[in-house]
């Protein structure tokens, strides 16, 4: 058996750090075509300052977001995000686990993050 025991903070980091991060991402998507977020909640990037900071460098590429439900809505702007079926249905604030209700949710997170533009 193996056990895992983490012990960590999630408060966002101070603004020196963000503006480091929002430096190092910009000098990198320049030469990509797509930038991949795999959120963890851990407190990096979702500050409306590093949100603004980041969103003028992307219009060009392709953003791709594997989501946490608690910062769902900070994905603007996005190209396409994986909620599992679990998450997309909690977000859209769907009960019934079925294909229609997914395809409902599908298309209420598509406007939704389509109408929060920077």
């Amino acid at each position: 058996m193996v056990v895992r025991a983490d012990r960590e903070h999630r408060t966002p980091v101070n603004s020196p750090t963000e503006e480091l991060i929002i430096s190092a991402v910009k000098t990198a998507i320049e030469s990509a075509h797509a930038l991949i977020v795999s959120d963890y909640d851990k407190g990096v990037g979702h500050s409306s300052h590093s949100r603004r900071g980041l969103a003028g460098g992307l219009r060009s590429h392709a953003v791709l977001i594997d989501p946490k439900m608690r910062n769902f809505n900070a994905y603007r702007p996005a190209t396409l995000v994986t909620p599992n079926h679990h998450e997309a249905l909690r977000v859209a604030g769907l009960e019934e686990d079925s294909d229609v209700t997914l395809r409902q949710a599908a298309q209420l997170i598509r406007a939704c993050l389509a109408a929060m533009l920077f």
